[in-house]
């Protein structure tokens, strides 16, 4: 687990594929923090910055819903 957001993430992941979605997400979602710090910070008003952003914060929805949907099923088979 990385220190950018701890506990955030599930702890113990289950296979390497769910290892790999974890540090994936977290990976886009600190460059996505640092990108929007910037963008907010320097009051940049381009649109291929604006389009970026929001095609990463794109990117994080589906990934996190791949991680939920995923845990969503392993309980289901689980219980």
């Amino acid at each position: 687990m990385h220190i950018a957001y701890p506990k955030i993430l599930r702890d113990s992941p289950r296979s390497d594929s769910d290892i790999l979605m974890d540090r994936y997400l977290n990976d886009i979602y600190t460059i996505y923090m640092n990108k929007l710090s910037a963008f907010v910070l320097y009051r940049n008003d381009d649109p291929n910055g604006v389009n970026q952003l929001r095609a990463m914060l794109e990117e994080i929805i589906k990934v996190r819903n791949l991680l939920n949907n995923n845990v969503d099923v392993q309980n289901l088979s689980q219980g």
